[in-house]
């Protein structure tokens, strides 16, 4: 992680701004915000410069057959390999070398438990933390929004071509939760929407992002870190809602969201 020299300490800026740090670091690297100045000059160049990146990159997408060739590949090698290493335990057996034969058992089953841990999706649990640590650090380096404003037609263009889904944005100032804004935000390596609500005070921060789980009528009220979470699955996306509100105020805004998507 790059570090950058300061009068005092050498502060992980980079991992502050990249959401990388652990929460009671991000609060340390929060506080030593407020009080120099050099690390705040620093830090206001770094988001200039990861701003002009996301909007002026250069991006491609991929052919639609290339995920199916690559599965393909995959399937092909695997097959092959699988073949040759089968065809030496058996020449291993039938020469009598059973202790080789054992040993090549316990290490493919080895590889296969490694394949497993690798390949299996992030639990909920893993989420849902780090839905909490974004929401945290979000309210600690007061940088809530990337884009400001109340007006739906204002925060939904905002995400065009910085996504690559639309993330439906509602505004609820008339049911007590006025749409705040937007900003770009990631978890478990994924980029996701964060649209930022507020109500009596309470900042609420809607995480939304593309997923392949089947929509879920079921909504998941949990807490975390004195936190409440709502979560549920509509229209391929994922939603985490997160709060220091309270649940039934957190209940009610997931309902009107829901019924606001169920009307489009």
């Amino acid at each position: 992680m790059t570090q950058v020299e300061c009068r005092d300490c050498k502060l992980e800026l980079h991992g502050y701004l990249d959401n990388e740090l652990e929460t009671g670091r991000a609060l340390a690297v929060h506080q030593h915000l407020l009080d120099c100045k050099d690390c705040q000059n620093n830090y206001r160049q770094m988001q200039k410069t990861t701003q002009i990146f996301r909007e002026e990159a250069i991006y491609y997408d991929a052919p639609d057959a290339l995920p199916d060739k690559i599965r393909a590949a995959i399937d092909r090698q695997s097959k092959s390999e699988a073949s040759g290493f089968m065809a030496a335990l058996l020449a291993k057996v039938r020469n009598g070398h059973i202790g080789a034969f054992a040993s090549a058992a316990s290490f493919v089953a080895l590889v296969c438990a490694v394949f497993l841990y690798m390949a299996a999706p992030a639990t909920n649990s893993d989420w849902v933390d780090e839905a909490v640590s974004d929401h945290v650090r979000s309210l600690m380096a007061q940088h809530i929004t990337d884009v400001q404003s109340s007006d739906r037609h204002t925060v939904k263009p905002w995400f065009i071509g910085k996504l690559d889904f639309a993330p439906p944005v509602f505004d609820f100032t008339a049911q007590g939760f006025p749409l705040v804004g937007g900003r770009m935000d990631y978890l478990q390596s994924q980029t996701a929407a964060a649209l930022v609500y507020e109500h009596n005070k309470h900042i609420i921060n809607l995480f939304i992002m593309p997923t392949i789980e089947a929509d879920s009528q079921k909504t998941d009220d949990l807490r975390r870190r004195g936190y409440n979470l709502l979560t549920w699955r509509r229209g391929h996306m994922k939603f985490i809602a997160v709060s220091d509100m309270d649940v039934g105020g957190l209940s009610a805004f997931g309902k009107l969201f829901r019924e606001a998507t169920s009307d489009q």
